[in-house]
């Protein structure tokens, strides 16, 4: 991870699951992704939730992520991603 390319393509493709398990009415699995040392997810992720319209502009951010981290252990079966 300390090479920037790296961390960019790995937020690119946490994007595009939580974008996948959003449409089909799942939270976003992202939420349990969280920085190096801190218990919540980085920018990205609120950023995504916001583009998403999960999560309005100036909405208390740490509940939103700590809701959708609950929501997402509480998942039972996850579908199967398209190949």
């Amino acid at each position: 991870m300390e090479n920037p390319q790296d961390r960019v393509e790995i937020g690119r493709r946490v994007g595009a699951v939580s974008a996948f398990t959003v449409k089909h009415s799942l939270p976003m699995l992202s939420s349990i992704v969280v920085r190096k040392g801190e218990s919540v997810p980085g920018s990205a992720f609120y950023e995504l939730a916001i583009e998403l319209g999960l999560l309005a502009p100036g909405e208390e951010k740490d509940r939103f992520a700590i809701g959708e981290m609950k929501r997402t252990w509480a998942v039972k079966m996850w579908p199967e991603a398209p190949a």
